[in-house]
């Protein structure tokens, strides 16, 4: 077990600890959007979303899932040169926790269905 209690991250090619939390996650994420988005301008827009959903994905499976998380975002967003919308990103935590077998507790970010930031007002009609 690891200082916080967790079990230690640990990367499959070196075995190195390398844990996230979830602003170093965030900060990991801006990164590779600045440099591979062709938007990343509007990285601003979805922060706030992608920082409850990083901060969940904490407390639900731990850095191993904000680790596993991060990674997905970091090779969709070279992938497609677009960062994935809020609604994405947690549905790319609820399918990770799903493999992992972690329960996703009633209340969660992550148990809710709604679209989140950006991705809030697509599909709504406009008057």
């Amino acid at each position: 077990m690891g200082r916080s209690g967790r079990p230690p991250c640990l990367t499959p090619s070196t075995s190195t600890t390398l844990c996230m939390d979830p602003q170093t996650a965030l900060r990991e994420i801006k990164q590779t959007n600045d440099n591979y988005a062709d938007d990343p301008e509007t990285f601003e827009v979805d922060k706030e979303s992608y920082k409850r959903v990083l901060r969940e994905a904490d407390d639900v499976g731990g850095p191993q899932l904000v680790d596993a998380l991060t990674g997905r975002l970091v090779q969709d967003i070279h992938a497609a040169s677009e960062r994935p919308g809020p609604t994405a990103v947690r549905q790319h935590a609820v399918d990770l926790c799903e493999r992992k077998g972690i329960e996703i507790p009633e209340g969660s970010e992550l148990a809710d269905d709604e679209p989140t930031g950006s991705d809030a007002g697509i599909g709504e009609d406009s008057l």
